[in-house]
């Protein structure tokens, strides 16, 4: 797998430029958790403003192709599938097209596909079932009818949050468990699925950079500079004032995105 880094520049859009600048030519048939990660890194921007359908749909089916731990029903998978397919399609035509944006848009079409026919044909126990109706806006009013950011989604609450990501269950249990295998990656692109949209205008700032420092911190080869990365973890840390879930995945998602800038021992590998 290449070692190489690519910049991210938050002052563009995405989707329609030259994704993926720097990429070695067979970078597509790497690592497949590796390669989708930072695919889906590309695509996605901090700024819903500067996003739009196709390259949210690109970065959700890179996700879920690289083993976000979510449920997708038949619907669900269609509208991402769909959006793709037409940047795609778009991407191949030859008076506005670019060729290393279809390359890209056809790996995570692939991959998603697979992933798809696998889940449809085995046991999807465990596995999250999502909403699109704008999670993460209700997390920051934090009314009390209202506290928990993952009550969103069917079936997901603080205690189905530890199960599933048991690396988080410390933070959210006073009683600390011993966890054996904590699958850290697991998590963290776990979450970069739940704080991602396929409509940017129920996408919103703080969870699009939750999302993004989760993929780095999952190893997607980006790079970030020192003022990204303070942008980043000043959007993420304003859920502290949120009092919801949505404070404890966002703490989790920092400290592990630190330990990758920071070089420390205890990052993703």
């Amino acid at each position: 797998m290449s070692k190489t880094l690519v910049s991210i520049d938050f002052e563009k859009g995405r989707g329609f430029g030259s994704m993926g600048i720097g990429l070695p030519e067979d970078y597509l048939s790497g690592d497949r958790v590796t390669v989708l990660s930072t695919v889906a890194a590309i695509f996605l921007h901090p700024d819903p403003a500067l996003a739009n359908e196709f390259s949210q749909a690109v970065a959700m089916l890179a996700l879920y192709g690289a083993g976000a731990a979510v449920k997708l029903s038949a619907e669900q998978y269609m509208q991402l599938e769909t959006v793709a397919e037409e940047y795609q399609a778009i991407m191949r035509a030859p008076d506005h097209g670019n060729k290393s944006n279809e390359n890209l848009a056809d790996c995570v079409r692939r991959y998603a596909e697979q992933r798809f026919a696998h889940d449809t044909a085995g046991a999807t126990t465990g596995l999250v079932s999502v909403d699109y109706r704008g999670w993460g806006n209700e997390g920051l009013i934090g009314s009390p009818e209202d506290m928990s950011f993952f009550d969103h989604l069917p079936g997901f609450d603080p205690a189905r949050l530890a199960e599933v990501m048991p690396a988080v269950a410390p933070m959210l249990s006073s009683q600390r468990r011993q966890l054996q295998s904590a699958d850290k990656r697991g998590e963290l692109l776990t979450v970069a699925f739940l704080c991602t949209n396929p409509d940017k205008g129920l996408a919103n700032p703080l969870t699009q950079a939750v999302s993004l420092l989760a993929l780095y911190a999952a190893g997607a080869q980006i790079e970030l500079t020192f003022d990204q990365f303070q942008e980043l973890l000043g959007k993420a840390t304003e859920f502290d004032f949120t009092a919801t879930d949505m404070t404890q995945v966002a703490a989790f998602v920092c400290n592990c995105a630190a330990a990758r800038y920071d070089g420390r021992p205890d990052a993703v590998k």
